[in-house]
């Protein structure tokens, strides 16, 4: 399952929305990416493996968007902050 998991989050398409259908488009402000990135961190610095990271993607004639790729944790508890609340 989770080679499948895997393998469909790196097969997302990140993009801008006008110019082609991306299955993500862009987070709506910078200081929305830095909380989705501060997140991911926190995921990880609590115990989740973080085994699809998003963080680093960059959009071709996009690169100072708002973009972050698809990501997928793994050991996540039910006493993680990733757990227990809404990331997006």
């Amino acid at each position: 399952l989770v080679a499948r998991l895997v393998e469909r989050t790196t097969e997302l398409k990140i993009g801008n929305g006008i110019v082609n259908e991306p299955d993500m488009g862009p987070l709506v402000t910078g200081a929305h990416l830095e909380k989705v990135k501060g997140y991911i961190e926190k995921g990880v610095s609590e115990g989740a493996s973080l085994i699809v990271d998003g963080r680093n993607i960059s959009v071709a004639g996009h690169e100072n968007g708002f973009f972050i790729g698809g990501c997928l944790f793994d050991h996540v508890t039910p006493d993680m902050t990733i757990y227990k609340e809404e990331i997006f």
